[in-house]
């Protein structure tokens, strides 16, 4: 996590690499990891979680880009930013991605 992590620019190495090992792993996302090791993304989306009827998503404090449409779900529903671990991401009720592109999409995940 730095202090320039959630800004999205046009250069990323770090996400042009991790896009390489989505198609030598043939799936259509990765989820990507801050240096603490926690959960904060995915490539070209915001990571968020269902778990017990609450709504939870990384946000800007675990390195995760500032995304319009995660901003626009945080001003309509009860979304609470906070750090998430790998388990809690398996064990959700329910895991999406977000953009302002596609909006909301569940996402199936695969070890």
């Amino acid at each position: 996590i730095s202090r320039i992590s959630h800004i999205k620019t046009t250069s990323a190495l770090y996400y042009v690499l991790a896009s390489l090992d989505r198609e030598d792993f043939h799936c259509d996302d990765l989820l990507i990891q801050n240096n603490l090791g926690r959960p904060c993304e995915f490539l070209s989306s915001n990571l968020l979680i269902v778990k017990d009827g609450e709504l939870f998503s990384p946000g800007r404090g675990e390195g995760a880009v500032d995304g319009t449409y995660i901003n626009y779900l945080k001003l309509n529903l009860n979304l609470k930013y906070r750090a998430l671990s790998i388990s809690e991401v398996r064990d959700a009720d329910g895991v999406f991605r977000t953009n302002a592109v596609s909006g909301i999409e569940r996402v199936e995940l695969l070890s």
